[in-house]
């Protein structure tokens, strides 16, 4: 293995983060507006409800992510805008791909460190979750703090501990790499005890730190919603009433799942064998919580009536994204790099050959955004719907006036019968936090709320349509694609914004009696 030291080493890595934060910044483009998913606008409700010291007053259909409470939360707070919560996304996002880089070349040498920054600065995994700001990034972060720590010449096992507990408060998934721990470690003390030979260091046992998550995510959801469970009942019940696997078809989903990710497979088990020969024991359990894991963590979920979709299980991908950057290591051929130092100055031979190699055969092999048409359409899409966003909300809010507060409401499950806002579905957290109303007065663009020729909604109510984020617009969206004032059903519906060619309309519904 080669490695890189010095202050040479310092100026590549500040390189790397600078790069990576370009490379987010060209992606997402979050200067005239931001892109922020459900996940990351829910966050911002639960710190305003945190701060009264009141339950949240309506329903939420988005997992509790406590980390990003206090992140996302505070930066909304204090700017009043999305843009500097996409840009703290971003910076996690440089800085994740600089620790994953220092840790893969920690244990793989430059080959690894090189696969490892291409890799990850552009994966469409990463970047596709940077467009919504959503938790993906911020649980790598820290899963890769916790593998510096294991790794370190004298291992920081508290360190990797809390770590782990930030992980999973990020996405609770991450847990399952604390059990996998836990399992492991017990099982290795039963082993050694059995043998009469030294059992696992005492300090290691400090990783189940990460176990104190669930506490956290108790107490978090007990103040919100009353429930100190909540965050793992929530997926479930977004399921009630949907198609779900069962435990066989669960294994076939996830499993081809993983053999989707056939290039990478190689070089994955091929870290396995080097990290255990490497005897580098903490990183090899947390690869197998990241990917076996959460990999069976899902499939339990799946089978006893969740729906899983693939968005949950880009974690997977990621840590065999990684493993793949450890295989590449076996590929560093001292050989190849000692006929290579013949024919050009050895100083090169040292960092060149092992950087290019371990660069093309991350281009060769792994997900790279810029190839993937699916992320790419996937964001670009997050962009104009955003870009939307901003101009239907800064337009709803001028035209709102005085509007009811959610401070001292109680707790309630039900979206008032007269919304004051009826939004698109993926825009309704977004428009809760942004508007500052309560969770019970906005409500989903559904056929409940939204059906101009049955009376609903009532006068005063503010619409906002979006071609693209109201689904394929059936005939009851076609109605809202109006330019003048127009009498649908008993009431008549005035245009306050209407741009066909973004595909956005806001209108305010008025009595057709009125003036």
């Amino acid at each position: 293995m080669t490695s890189l030291g010095g202050p040479r080493r310092i100026a590549v890595l500040a390189g790397l983060f600078l790069a990576a934060v370009g490379m987010a910044i060209y992606a997402v483009r979050p200067v005239d507006s931001a892109s922020i998913g459900p996940d990351a606008a829910a966050p911002v409700i639960e710190f305003q409800r945190l701060l009264a010291g009141q339950q949240v007053e309506g329903h939420l259909t988005q997992t509790s992510k406590p980390l990003l409470d206090v992140v996302y939360g505070p930066i909304f707070q204090l700017s009043g805008d999305w843009r500097p919560v996409a840009w703290s996304a971003i910076l996690a996002f440089g800085l994740a791909v600089v620790l994953a880089t220092v840790l893969a070349e920690r244990v793989g040498g430059l080959a690894s460190g090189a696969f490892a920054a291409a890799a990850f600065t552009l994966s469409p995994i990463l970047l596709v979750d940077l467009s919504l700001a959503y938790a993906v990034t911020w649980m790598t972060l820290f899963l890769l703090i916790a593998g510096l720590a294991v790794t370190a010449a004298r291992p920081r096992y508290g360190l990797a501990g809390i770590a782990l507990m930030l992980a999973a408060l990020a996405r609770p998934e991450a847990l399952a790499v604390v059990a996998v721990a836990g399992v492991v470690l017990v099982l290795a003390a039963i082993w050694s005890a059995a043998r009469h030979q030294p059992g696992p260091a005492r300090g290691a046992w400090l990783v189940l730190l990460g176990a104190l998550a669930v506490p956290i995510l108790m107490a978090h959801d007990q103040l919100l919603f009353g429930d100190a469970l909540f965050w793992s009942k929530t997926a479930l019940q977004n399921s009630e009433g949907k198609a779900v696997r069962g435990l066989l078809e669960m294994i076939r989903w996830v499993g081809l799942h993983i053999l989707g990710e056939a290039a990478l497979l190689p070089l994955a088990a091929v870290a396995g064998w080097l990290l255990v020969t490497r005897r580098q024991w903490g990183l090899a359990v947390g690869l197998v919580g990241v990917t076996l894991g959460i990999a069976a963590l899902f499939v339990i979920i799946g089978a006893r009536g969740t729906i899983v979709s693939t968005r949950y299980l880009v974690p997977i991908d990621l840590g065999l994204l990684f493993a793949s950057a450890i295989g590449v290591s076996a590929l560093d051929a001292p050989a190849m790099r000692h006929w290579f130092a013949r024919r050009v100055r050895p100083g090169v031979a040292h960092w060149a050959l092992p950087v290019v190699g371990g660069l093309l055969v991350a281009l060769a092999i792994a997900p790279i955004e810029p190839l993937d048409t699916t992320a790419r359409a996937s964001i670009a899409t997050q962009l104009r719907l955003h870009a939307n966003a901003r101009r239907a909300l800064s337009e709803i809010a001028a035209q709102l006036g005085q509007v009811r507060s959610w401070r001292g409401l109680p707790p309630s499950q039900n979206i008032s019968s007269h919304p004051a806002v009826i939004v698109p579905t993926a825009l309704r957290a977004q428009a809760v936090a942004q508007l500052g109303l309560p969770l019970t007065d906005v409500a989903y663009s559904y056929p409940t709320f939204l059906n101009p020729t049955a009376g609903r909604p009532g006068p005063g109510t503010l619409i906002y349509h979006d071609r693209r984020n109201d689904r394929p617009a059936g005939p009851r969206d076609k109605l809202l694609e109006i330019s003048r004032p127009t009498t649908i059903g008993p009431y008549r519906y005035v245009p306050i914004l209407a741009d066909p060619a973004a595909g956005i309309w806001v209108i305010r519904v008025e009595d057709a009696a009125s003036p």
